[in-house]
């Protein structure tokens, strides 16, 4: 038979593991993270974070998003802890421009650099393949070569925090599944704690997902050795802001001219060669001037003979 004190401080223990368990569960919500005004004073700090390997919530062009250093293994683990998001899951970088990602190793073919001149920033997130030195932790292995989702915003302070900190990986500030969060009070309600640093840059303008685009495996592969794809073939793995039917009346007008060679960024056809000068026709000497007849003299009349 045990005594009361013995029964007390096995409830006291017990009373703990149930309240660590607890902690746990909910150390989002119990721990308080730090919410800051969006804008150049901050970048520094979050600068200073995602290269510890923590994680920070920005305003985008559409969503809060939570970010890391793409090359941070840490950074990176800690978007889908935060989130639960299954690790199945791939994550997108966000990148100022193209030449921005192509120093990270992703190869833009040029049909791709002609998506980019011709529809909204923001708009397409390209699927790139990804050359065997690429230090992204967030590429996805394909079937024989590596690939990487990559989108360019087009809202201010997403681009003035890449434009200091460079490319990040991004996904949206919710837990798996959730409603995406459009204020910093929704990004904190869903990931708490989880995060230690919180953008505040007012509403955005809402969930519109960006139209999602790779290529066909035969144009990836000839991307991967360097050549420009033959004929490459658009493939949308997501519907979104952009139509598949405005992207396929855009890629027939890219292939119309020239059998799909030498077009512009904007895929309408290059100006063709002047037109030859036509000489102008020979002038024709006028006609000689031809004198007037002369005019014959009056015939006088005839005098009238008198019968007498």
């Amino acid at each position: 038979m045990k005594s009361n004190g013995t029964e007390k401080a096995m409830e006291d223990m017990t009373g703990k593991r149930m309240n660590a368990g607890k902690q746990d569960e909910t150390g989002r919500q119990n721990r308080h993270p730090t919410i800051r005004q969006a804008g150049p004073q901050t970048a520094g700090e979050v600068k200073n974070l995602l290269s510890a390997g923590h994680v920070v919530v920005i305003p985008t062009d559409t969503v809060y998003g939570i970010i890391a250093d793409p090359r941070s293994q840490v950074g990176v683990g800690r978007i889908f802890e935060a989130k639960s998001r299954p690790r199945t899951k791939s994550v997108q970088i966000l990148c100022a421009d193209a030449p921005q990602a192509q120093k990270l190793g992703l190869i833009f073919p040029q049909i791709y650099q002609d998506l980019l001149a011709e529809f909204p920033k923001g708009a397409v997130c390209l699927v790139c393949p990804v050359k065997d030195d690429c230090q992204l932790v967030t590429t996805r292995q394909e079937k024989g070569y590596r690939s990487q989702a990559v989108r360019f915003p087009a809202g201010r302070q997403a681009r003035a925090i890449i434009d200091f900190v460079g490319p990040v990986a991004a996904s949206s500030a919710n837990r798996s599944g959730d409603k995406s969060a459009t204020t910093v009070q929704e990004a904190i309600a869903e990931l708490g704690g989880s995060v230690p640093l919180y953008l505040d840059g007012g509403a955005t303008s809402g969930p519109v997902a960006s139209t999602v685009i790779s290529l066909d495996p035969a144009s990836m592969a000839q991307a991967l050795s360097g050549e420009e794809p033959l004929n490459p073939q658009l493939k949308v793995l997501r519907r979104g802001v952009v139509p598949e039917s405005s992207l396929n009346a855009w890629a027939l007008s890219r292939v119309r001219g020239l059998g799909g060679e030498n077009r512009l960024p904007s895929g309408r056809l290059p100006p063709g060669p002047p037109a030859p000068t036509v000489p102008p026709a020979p002038t024709v000497p006028p006609a000689p001037t031809v004198p007037p007849i002369p005019t014959a003299p009056p015939i006088p009349p005839r005098p009238v003979k008198s019968g007498r």
